[in-house]
């Protein structure tokens, strides 16, 4: 077993372990110091992942959004390791997708052409406090980082940051990272 998936397994049992009160109040937190970040303020177009059940609750971020007028974009999975990004004006358009994550339903309009100011929110089991985010291994947000020119932001509880994560010559660094109680810039 790699390293990668050794910390993979490590971190997704202390995930499910963690308090599910704790989550979503560590989560709200997330979402009211990324919300005060000069990133947030001045982006047009936010990119947001929907939350599963153990990730930092995103639902709150993606109502926020919507309120201040941003441009909201979502993931779908177009097939293997290709993931796009679509607009969407309310959380109705969202439906069970792929891997039993809420994505945009079929006809929403596909996001492009993201400036540098947009703001791509990207999950991970943890980051590092040099950017480096272990991912859930499919390279789905390597890909789309990889041609993406906007600030990519990770967000994570601090209990699941860690000091060095193993990195590949693929892998895509966080421009920040925000936690419940830290704002790292890189």
């Amino acid at each position: 077993m790699s390293d990668k998936a050794a910390l993979r397994k490590l971190f997704k049992e202390q995930r499910k372990a963690y308090d599910p009160a704790l989550r979503e109040t560590n989560s709200q937190r997330i979402v009211d110091r990324l919300v005060e970040s000069e990133e947030y303020k001045i982006c047009e177009t936010l990119l947001c992942f929907v939350s599963a059940k153990y990730e930092p609750n995103t639902y709150p971020l993606l109502r926020r959004a919507l309120i201040d007028g941003k441009t909201l974009a979502v993931p779908r999975c177009e097939e293997k390791g290709i993931m796009e990004f679509f607009a969407i004006a309310s959380l109705d358009e969202l439906e069970k997708g792929a891997y039993g994550i809420c994505e945009p339903k079929k006809g929403c309009q596909k996001a492009d052409g993201f400036s540098e100011s947009s703001l791509c929110i990207v999950p991970a089991f943890s980051f590092d406090k040099n950017g480096h985010r272990l991912g859930y291994g499919g390279g789905y947000y390597d890909r789309f980082l990889s041609r993406f020119n906007g600030i990519a932001c990770g967000i994570c509880f601090d209990e699941f940051l860690s000091d060095l994560l193993p990195t590949d010559r693929y892998d895509q660094k966080a421009d920040m990272l925000i936690t419940q109680s830290r704002s790292f810039v890189f």
